[in-house]
């Protein structure tokens, strides 16, 4: 059991033995274009994983700026990308029959630790269906699949839609599948949900889903628009997809619609065709949704409060639980300032009915704060895509997608750390140059003690991009083939009056550190003794750092 790397392993940063945690100026040369722009030593150190779209790789770059592994050769990306818990590379990708349109993808792809296929599908017909943007990895390993199924024009008319907004290519409805990977090369749809069961229209009363729109909230009006998206075939565009295993729920967002909905997952494949069954009996019908009540006629363009957004995410720690929140990546799009926020939203939700709270105001009855505004910042902006994924220590790891910026921000706006993604579709860039053409989709950020890179090897690589400037940052990692004698010890990480390792055998060295970098005790392990009790009995409280030969755990002495 790797007890010191699941539950206290932090990549320390070093300047010498004497500069821990001071802040730094990172770089020695002439200011960057790409790479890592800017980096105090208060930043979080976490892996986060990136790709481009229109990349055929992806990256984890870590705190310094720098890699520690990569993956080649895949398919073009469709713009998600996540590292699952096997430590496998889930992708959705462009496939061969992909329509035309933004977000396009119709693949779907995992890859091991070295960049084998072990399991790729065509998720998309040409002129019928399609997946799209986003997926979500179940607890049980199936996926969760955002995918349009495209309805003819008459089909469109038919369901009450007007004729002078509707595109002659038809309609785009979203739905959701999910998918049961089998073998290397197929797939079993196990549930699904389709939007075109639960729509309402006050358009033509002689079509379905005729009603009053206000008394549906739990309802997609089928000729909502904004203005920006009349005529367009792909109505809704749904954006981002999460699943919350404690609920049994998903969250997707809806861009055309600037709103958040949550729809059970509890339901029979029969049952989301309807409006009853599930956790909620609720069936497949919205059971909250959030941002633009004027697209169900609970309020006018003053109420909205989402505009265009991405990313709409379950708050949970690194360890999987759930906070009771939402985040979003808050685009901006339309909205009076066209700047971008990262935006959380408090959930009001009654376990014992699996129901929101609403009343007359609609199912807007959350409180809402904006956690980070982008109008305070002169390069916190994008207009499409983009995400934001909140750490343990409530900061924001935030990707601009348009400009490929990842920044870590934390709730008092302070910047943290800035990097701008140095590939494109060509490959790496030049450091001096520009990186245009590396827009990224989102991004996700893993604590060293994620299950899927637990044992894997995480050597410091070093920068992406070509002729990188010389920096003094450096940082401490364990390479696991290299400290493979590591996993089974035992590091108690809170110290009393004596500390007790064991199994350090082939540890040479145990060196503890204070905050201010001083090596305040050393032993030699020069015996091979199995096991050592260290007397820390009249040392100060506070932070220290313990040692194993250069790995480092982040300890606290009370």
């Amino acid at each position: 059991m790797l007890h010191y790397y699941r539950y206290c392993f932090f990549s320390i940063v070093l300047f010498g033995l004497g500069a821990f945690f001071e802040a730094t100026s990172v770089f020695s040369q002439e200011a960057p274009t790409v790479g890592l722009i800017h980096r105090e030593s208060n930043s979080t150190d976490v892996l986060t994983l990136i790709a481009s779209t229109g990349s055929r790789s992806a990256y984890l770059v870590n705190n310094c700026g720098h890699y520690v592994h990569s993956w080649h050769d895949l398919e073009e990306t469709g713009f998600a990308s996540y590292l699952s818990e096997d430590g496998e590379l889930v992708r959705s990708e462009k496939g061969d029959n992909a329509f035309s349109a933004g977000g396009s993808a119709g693949q779907i792809s995992k890859y091991d630790w070295d960049g084998n296929t072990i399991w790729s599908i065509d998720l998309s017909e040409e002129d019928n269906f399609q997946q799209h943007h986003d997926i979500s990895i179940l607890p049980n390993g199936n996926i969760l699949a955002l995918v349009w199924t495209l309805e003819s024009y008459e089909t469109a008319i038919a369901l009450g839609r007007d004729k002078d907004i509707t595109s002659m290519q038809g309609i785009y409805m979203e739905s959701i599948y999910e998918i049961k990977p089998i073998g290397s090369s197929d797939y079993e749809i196990v549930w699904e949900w389709n939007l075109i069961d639960h729509l309402v229209q006050d358009f033509d009363s002689t079509k379905e889903n005729f009603g009053q729109i206000a008394e549906h909230p739990n309802r997609f009006n089928v000729n909502f628009t904004d203005g920006s998206t009349a005529r367009t075939v792909d109505a809704f565009h749904f954006n981002g997809i999460d699943y919350n295993a404690d609920l049994d729920q998903i969250l997707v967002s809806g861009r055309n619609f600037s709103e958040v909905f949550i729809i059970d997952h509890s339901t029979t494949t029969e049952q989301a065709a309807t409006s009853n069954g599930g956790n909620s009996n609720r069936g497949g019908d919205i059971l909250f949704r959030y941002g633009n009540p004027e697209s169900y006629d609970f309020g006018d363009e003053d109420d909205q409060v989402f505009f265009g957004q991405h990313d709409a995410r379950w708050l949970t720690d690194s360890k999987g639980n759930y906070s009771g929140s939402i985040s979003v990546y808050n685009n901006g799009s339309n909205r009076p300032g066209n700047f971008s926020t990262v935006d959380e939203v408090q959930l009001i939700f009654d376990s014992s009915s699996s129901t929101y709270a609403f009343n007359d105001s609609g199912y807007e009855i959350a409180p809402h704060t904006i956690v980070i505004n982008g109008a305070e910042f002169t390069n916190f902006s994008s207009i499409r895509m983009s995400g934001a994924f909140k750490l343990d220590n409530n900061n924001y790891m935030v990707c601009h997608a348009t400009n490929g910026i990842v920044q870590e921000v934390n709730t008092q706006g302070e910047l943290l750390w800035e990097y701008i993604y140095p590939v494109n579709i060509a490959g790496p860039v030049q450091q001096g140059g520009s990186a245009f053409g590396n827009s990224v989709f989102k991004t996700f950020s893993y604590y060293y003690d994620y299950p899927g890179l637990i044992d894997k090897e995480l050597t410091d690589k070093g920068p992406i991009e070509l002729d990188p400037l010389d920096t003094d940052c450096t940082l401490i990692t364990s390479t696991n083939d290299e400290n493979n004698f590591l996993k089974e010890v035992v590091v108690p990480t809170v110290w009393d009056n004596v500390i007790s390792l064991q199994k350090i055998q082939q540890i040479a060295t145990i060196s503890i550190i204070d905050i201010q970098g001083n090596l305040v005790k050393q032993i030699i392990n020069d015996v091979n003794r199995e096991t050592v009790s260290i007397d820390v009995s009249t040392f100060p409280s506070g932070m220290y750092i313990l040692l194993l030969d250069n790995s480092p755990v982040q300890c606290v002495k009370f």
